[in-house]
């Protein structure tokens, strides 16, 4: 017996997974300017040579680098400490083990996504998506509720603030946190002009008929965070391919006899991996960074492999 399309589809757990909303190519704020090569004095914006190609462009005054990760492994990328952008929507999570949560829980980092045109040498281009995460967040908030004021102030109210540009940079690296858990960031910084200008600001008529034509998929992608799920969207990772097969399992399995955290992974189990991840927490086991990069990996397997 065959069950309609129409019932089948009623609350369906597929229709509500991320790969199935818009997606956009993404732009990655880079807290510390050490991990490029050649080293920066500061972190910045960062498009990798995927998105940028994707893209059809990058920011204005980008230079290329090189983004080193943990592993030793580099990638391509264009890196700016200025952008001018017209920013469209928002959406914000709490972040905790490659995953988005639906409330904060402690030791939780909140990650901020914004959908914006950028300026490059080819003109105002996107839809991009702007990842930061962390205290960065709050600053790109502030800025963008400056501009919303700045736009309101000078329309009189009659405008939307993503009908206008206005630049964000990265400011002078300074030290957060207390005691041993100190940390260096680069803030993000609203770039103040001594009057705001609603003419010179303008993204013209084509570009506003376009967001005006598009904004509803624009708040569909927005509101895909209103859901918890798996975290990744919108970060440049690593290129090498993961093995964790010469890490057992700290404790024993009924289901992975003998197992390590690869067959784990190879399994696509995410319940036992989150459940690891929970367990190594609980006992205070140096396997959890291990299991937590496990989980993390898997789940971009799913997403990139998952069937359409």
């Amino acid at each position: 017996f065959n069950m309609s399309w129409q019932a089948k589809s009623e609350n369906s757990q597929v229709m509500k997974n991320d790969q199935y909303q818009p997606s956009y190519p993404f732009i990655q704020y880079i807290n510390q300017g050490a991990t490029l090569e050649p080293q920066q004095p500061r972190g910045g914006f960062a498009i990798s040579e995927e998105q940028y190609t994707e893209l059809g462009a990058y920011p204005v005054g980008a230079e290329m680098c090189n983004l080193r990760f943990r592993d030793g492994t580099e990638t391509a990328v264009m890196f700016a400490t200025e952008l001018s952008i017209a920013p469209l929507v928002t959406r914000f999570s709490w972040v905790q083990d490659g995953h988005r949560l639906s409330d904060y829980t402690p030791g939780a980092r909140g990650k901020l996504q914004l959908l914006t045109l950028i300026q490059t040498d080819e003109g105002l281009v996107g839809p991009v998506m702007l990842t930061v995460k962390g205290l960065t967040s709050k600053q790109l908030m502030a800025g963008l509720r400056q501009h919303r004021k700045s736009v309101k102030q000078a329309t009189d109210g009659a405008a939307p603030a993503a009908f206008f540009t206005f630049k964000i940079q990265s400011g002078q690296p300074r030290m957060v946190g207390s005691g041993t858990r100190k940390s260096k960031i680069t803030p993000v910084n609203f770039v103040e002009s001594a009057e705001f200008n609603p003419d010179a600001a303008y993204i013209g008529d084509q570009l506003a008929d376009f967001v005006e034509a598009e904004w509803e998929t624009f708040a569909e992608w927005a509101a895909a965070w209103d859901q918890a799920g798996p975290n990744g969207e919108g970060e440049i990772t690593s290129t090498s391919t993961a093995d964790f097969s010469d890490q057992p399992l700290p404790f024993a399995s009924t289901k992975y006899p003998n197992g390590t955290l690869q067959d784990l992974v190879a399994a696509n189990d995410l319940d036992a991996l989150r459940a690891t991840v929970q367990w190594c927490k609980q006992h205070g086991s140096d396997v959890a960074t291990v299991a937590a990069e496990a989980l993390h990996v898997a789940e971009h397997s799913i997403t990139a492999t998952a069937p359409f």
